[in-house]
């Protein structure tokens, strides 16, 4: 994204700001309908503070702010019988504490909470930090930085799927940026802007617990009207999807461009560069994936229904490969060239018309795959 922010200057100037809304503030019809169920804000607040001023008189500024965002928002409201939950399904505390004896029996002690989740806080701080400096009459220099981190809580069940506390999750993404940019004007004529950039995006889910993923089913135990078969699901444990599931990405990127005025021409031209190391695990079930029926969850003998568990291979000395071998791991980027030509043919008549050529590159080649080649008849 391409944001100008703001700067400090010759003199300190600063300030504070605070912004609230709640659930009162918003109209309670929308199309003369009603407001939805979905509609799930309690209230929202963000606040702020930023200084910008000299360090060196004329020659070095900063500017530095920081915000903080929160929301708290009505979570999904089910609940077992008697919960007095919005979704009430047809499971009992007696079946619950059936359930919890179940996994007892089999080493866990605690699948968590299966009260409504009445209100929770998604959050999100920023920071920044931003440096000018005037090197001469002709050249200008930035240092920029700024960071972004937010966590959100992923609790919802649906209709038929009933989840502990146990089976929760929250989503943690961190970005941070740093940029060195350089503007110079050689001549009357003829100016270059160079600029250079680092960022590094990170998603670490963090689960609410570290043992399988157990899901039994409930007979009839669903919110009534919610599925064709009434079976409701009572999920707990770590969420399959989070038991291996990291993103990282760092980005580089660099820009050169030069201006030059000629006569009734303003001719543009430069190269960009952008060059992205990806790391994408993503295995579902490392630690298990149970899925039992009641009868057998509560019966210490019962065999499961269907067990699933992802592992990486086991390497040529036997032992088992890292869980890195299973991530996607690889570089991607991409050069460009360009040559604009803007011609003020007149007061009435602008041209515009350039050329670009752009070249896509990719760092590494994949692990060849035997069994593609035997299956395709050619290299992966």
């Amino acid at each position: 994204i391409n944001a100008v922010s703001k700067s400090g200057g010759n003199e300190f100037s600063g300030g504070a700001y605070y912004i609230f809304r709640n659930d009162d503030m918003v109209g309670d019809l929308v199309d003369n309908r009603g407001r939805p169920l979905a509609f799930t804000l309690v209230d929202e607040t963000t606040s702020g503070v930023f200084l910008g001023g000299p360090l060196l008189k004329d020659r070095l500024f900063f500017f530095a702010g920081y915000e903080e965002f929160k929301r708290t928002s009505r979570g999904s409201d089910n609940g077992i019988a008697g919960s007095g939950a919005l979704n009430e399904f047809r499971v009992t505390q007696a079946q619950i504490e059936q359930i919890r004896q179940g996994a007892a029996a089999r080493g866990v002690a605690d699948i968590g909470s299966f009260d409504p989740v009445e209100e929770f806080d998604n959050t999100d701080e920023k920071w920044f930090v931003k440096l000018d400096a005037n090197i001469g009459d002709s050249h200008r220099a930035t240092l920029r930085y700024n960071k972004t981190d937010g966590t959100e809580l992923q609790s919802g069940s649906n209709r038929s799927t009933l989840r502990a506390s146990s089976n929760f999750f929250n989503s943690n993404i961190i970005f941070e940026n740093w940029a060195a940019l350089l503007y110079s004007d050689w001549t009357d004529n003829f100016s270059t802007e160079a600029n250079v950039s680092f960022s590094t995006y990170d998603s670490r889910p963090t689960s609410f617990s570290n043992f399988s993923q157990v899901q039994v089913t409930v007979p009839n135990g669903d919110v009534p009207g919610a599925s064709a078969n009434g079976n409701a699901f009572v999920t707990f444990g770590q969420e399959r999807s989070r038991q291996a599931n990291v993103l990282g990405v760092d980005t580089l990127t660099g820009y050169f461009a030069g201006n030059l005025f000629l006569g009734d021409h303003e001719i543009k031209f430069g190269v960009d560069y952008e060059n992205s190391d990806v790391y994408n695990l993503f295995l579902q079930d490392v630690v298990g994936n149970y899925e039992y029926t009641l009868a057998n969850w509560i019966n210490p003998a019962g065999q499961p229904s269907r067990y699933r568990l992802q592992l990486p291979l086991v390497g040529p000395g036997g032992t088992r490969l890292p869980i890195d071998t299973v991530a996607a791991q690889f570089d991607v980027g991409s050069i460009g060239v360009f040559v604009q030509d803007t011609w003020s043919v007149d007061y009435n008549l602008t041209l515009v018309y350039g050329l670009r050529a752009d070249q896509t590159q990719v760092g590494s080649l994949p692990a060849a795959n035997a069994g593609f080649r035997s299956v395709f008849g050619i290299d992966n």
